[in-house]
């Protein structure tokens, strides 16, 4: 993120994969997926932007994962009920807000969230998307840095592996 709090245009800096198998405990990794995206609203290069499930896991975890976005408290830093505070600045959101519908414009599923938060503050809602795979989205290739999430499902290890790894790392 440069000092003016955007981020430093297409990449893969926060395109960080989170790869699910199906003998996983189900509640756990959808938490785990959660935690990893929606820490610090997805604003860190490390946040897990991209969840690949095996087939027979996917349909459980992305309900999950839509039901723990859908009831993640926004609100203040200082309020101890709140679970995700606002993006950096108003340029920022809108800018998260743009690629989202981007998203629903290319043909994403649209699982949880989508839009800012009806609240003072540059707040977007927790956002999850599934049913990308074979699109070629801007969603997957550029980095949101926002709390956005892509759930793909997957049934090859090897293929997931490559995907996962197929991302641009800055310099």
């Amino acid at each position: 993120m440069r000092g003016d709090g955007e981020t430093r245009g297409p990449g893969a800096c926060g395109k960080s994969p989170v790869i699910v198998f199906d003998d996983c405990d189900p509640d756990m990794a959808a938490e785990g997926a959660c935690a990893a995206i929606f820490f610090n609203h997805g604003q860190v290069c490390t946040a897990g932007s991209r969840l690949y499930v095996q087939k027979k896991q996917f349909d459980r975890i992305v309900e999950r994962v839509g039901a723990i976005a859908k009831n993640t408290v926004l609100g203040s830093g200082f309020d101890p009920a709140t679970q995700m505070g606002p993006l950096v600045s108003e340029r920022h959101r809108d800018s998260v807000l743009k690629l989202i519908n981007t998203g629903r414009e290319e043909g994403a599923e649209l699982v949880a969230g989508g839009a800012g938060a009806a609240r003072e503050g540059y707040f977007v809602q927790p956002t999850v998307f599934a049913n990308t795979t074979g699109r070629a989205l801007t969603l997957t290739r550029e980095e949101v840095f926002g709390p956005v999430l892509i759930a793909q499902p997957y049934s090859d290890l090897e293929e997931v592996v490559r995907e996962a790894n197929d991302s641009v790392l800055w310099p």
